[in-house]
């Protein structure tokens, strides 16, 4: 499995948050400086997660943002979900090859190896990523 540089920054950006303090409201483009992060590309990240309630955005002049809910509630897979959308394990057929049985017993397996992963990526827990528990 590969990620995406929007889904390592985005894990990244979260961990960052969860190892400040559950509470601490974190500013954007500060995170962005200290991650090294480009910052539109992490305030796009952000608004990403905000959107998925991984992160809760808070407006006004002392705003910024912070982790909706705890760590140990928020999983690696919520995360990467976040930015890009759910993990699907699929063959692309061309036009007219999906009665071909090859090509139905790969679309099984690819989805049986993605729900491994998702199960696997479920089961971190950003809370885990800050302590350097995960496995």
């Amino acid at each position: 499995m590969k990620l995406s540089r929007t889904a390592c920054y985005a894990i990244h950006a979260v961990v960052f948050m969860a190892s400040q303090g559950p509470d601490r409201i974190i500013i954007g483009h500060r995170a962005a400086k200290t991650l090294g992060i480009p910052e539109g590309f992490l305030l796009r990240i952000l608004v990403a997660l905000s959107r998925a309630r991984v992160l809760w955005s808070i407006k006004g002049p002392n705003g910024g943002y912070r982790l909706a809910r705890p760590a140990k509630e928020i999983t690696l897979l919520d995360v990467v979900e976040a930015v890009e959308g759910p993990i699907r394990g699929s063959i692309l057929f061309t036009p007219g090859d999906s009665a071909r049985p090859l090509d139905r017993r790969l679309e099984s397996v690819f989805e049986q190896a993605t729900e491994v992963v998702r199960k696997h990526l479920q089961k971190v827990r950003i809370h885990d990523l800050v302590n350097g528990k995960a496995k």
